[in-house]
């Protein structure tokens, strides 16, 4: 009895039900009976087109059974469950003239001969109206994705309301209103990063407080970047076409239907921001630098800069750490809050050894609001002029200006420090809160260089065993030399 295999796909299924492709096996099943055949298995792509080149892994399995002799013949609902595209088709002949495989359809006729001139031109024929019929359907989305977007009007989505919305009723159809606790909160997350607030605190603080996605998992860095970059929330339709390519470009931005939670311009504002601390840029001031001592803290080993990291252990947090990756020995690590305390206490109780005024020194200030909706604006204009490049447009002069605009905002961002005001002790609560890792970019910055302005350099000299076997804590004092600045 001829071995037959049973092909069924169905383009979409949203709802991961897979009637569709019960159907197509029912009734394939009854052909094979007919046909006497034995099916050997039924080979299942689910919510997958054989238009859209995507891979369709249980085709690509039967392919290999049939030119390992396991599988004589194939069923199939319709010809274009098989194939969308004459390059399909090509592949599948070749495949089958080679090993005298039968094709049988439930619509389209018991047998398709691909071994004859007639049967070809036949299967080339469905093969040319289905790739015509994909092509026409795909046209008719995008022209009602336009539509849609230039109403304002969403286009589908999930079984869930973007976060912070909920479903409601509008004339009939599904419209979106504030959930006014999700809502709640992205207004505070996104102040929080516009206010130079970490990732880092928000995941921290949601979490700790039981706060669960609507999936009832906890949050992670990714969630929440994905909730706050969304057009949505800003009341914004944004439109995305492939343009004849496989990459996806925004073509278009419209003013939604729904209620915003914050404005276009913060949400430039956050989204900018997260890219930049995403690729660890310090473009913006106060992205970037993590611990108050770095580019000030020296190996007393090797010389080489040590850089900030997180320890387990007994000194479980932050640290400082010298790493080969710089060129260091990788023999000298300390705790961060016990020589980043040592230094600030030297610093409040003015140690002699200090100048009377410190050396002037630069500070890179976080920006405010306004300059940093400027800043966003300035990216969101390079991307228009990258898409009308692309295209052949001459975008030198626009993007010159663009450039002047932009180091304008950042120079006004750098102001000296005030060189006769002394350093002042720092209060318990900030004190926690950098042992914690919970302060502001921004305020690790001002730390950062209020220390630069007094000190050249901290010198971290490597442990020792007291008794020459075992690691005993020591004084900080017997590690550290601090280098002061020139008088």
């Amino acid at each position: 009895m001829t071995a037959a295999g049973i092909y069924v796909r169905i383009s979409s299924d949203r709802l991961a039900e897979g009637l569709g492709v019960e159907r197509q096996e029912r009734e394939c099943r009854a052909l094979a009976k007919r046909k006497g055949w034995r099916v050997e298995e039924v080979y299942v792509d689910n919510d997958v087109s054989a238009y859209s080149r995507k891979p369709r892994p249980s085709y690509k399995r039967l392919m290999a059974d049939v030119e390992a002799g396991r599988i004589q013949a194939i069923a199939a609902w319709h010809p274009d469950r098989l194939y969308r595209r004459i390059t399909d088709l090509s592949a599948l002949v070749e495949i089958v003239e080679g090993h005298q495989i039968e094709i049988a359809t439930v619509t389209a006729g018991d047998n398709l001969d691909l071994s004859t001139a007639s049967g070809r031109l036949q299967a080339g024929i469905f093969g040319q109206l289905a790739e015509y019929e994909s092509a026409h359907k795909s046209e008719r989305v995008r022209a009602k994705h336009v539509e849609l977007a230039q109403q304002g009007k969403r286009s589908g989505g999930g079984p869930l309301p973007p976060f912070g919305y909920r479903f409601v009723d509008d004339a009939g159809k599904q419209g979106l209103a504030l959930d006014d606790e999700q809502a709640a909160r992205l207004r505070q997350a996104a102040d929080h990063i516009i206010d130079g607030g970490s990732m880092h605190r928000l995941v921290a603080e949601w979490n700790t407080e039981g706060y669960a996605t609507p999936a009832g998992k906890r949050w992670t860095i990714n969630d929440i970047r994905r909730v706050l970059t969304r057009a949505v929330i800003a009341g914004i339709r944004e439109h995305h076409s492939k343009n004849g390519t496989r990459k996806l470009t925004l073509v278009g931005t419209y003013e939604g239907t729904w209620p915003a939670i914050i404005s276009p311009d913060e949400l430039e504002t956050v989204r900018t921001l997260l890219k930049q601390a995403s690729r660890g840029s310090k473009s913006f001031g106060h992205a970037g630098r993590k611990h108050v001592l770095t580019g000030v803290v020296y190996c007393g080993r090797c010389g080489q800069p040590m850089s900030g990291r997180r320890f387990g252990g007994r000194d479980k947090g932050s640290g400082y750490s010298c790493n080969t990756v710089k060129g260091g020995c990788a023999k000298v690590a300390i705790a961060a809050h016990r020589v980043e305390d040592y230094i600030l206490d030297f610093l409040a109780v003015r140690d002699p050894r200090m100048s009377e005024k410190p050396v002037q020194t630069k500070q890179v200030v976080a920006p405010d609001r306004e300059t940093l909706a400027a800043l966003a604006r300035i990216r969101a204009r390079r991307t228009t002029l990258a898409e009308a490049a692309a295209l052949g447009a001459d975008v030198a002069v626009a993007a010159a200006k663009l450039d002047a605009e932009e180091a304008a905002l950042q120079a006004s961002l750098v102001v000296p420090i005030e060189a006769s005001v002394d350093p002042e002790k720092e209060d318990p609560g900030r004190r926690q809160r950098r042992h914690d890792g919970l302060l502001t970019k921004a305020e690790v910055v001002q730390t950062h260089e209020w220390i630069k302005a007094w000190i050249d350099k901290v010198i971290i000299a490597p442990a020792t065993k007291r008794d020459g076997k075992t690691w005993t804590r020591q004084p900080i004092a017997e590690r550290v030399t601090i280098q002061w600045r020139a008088r």
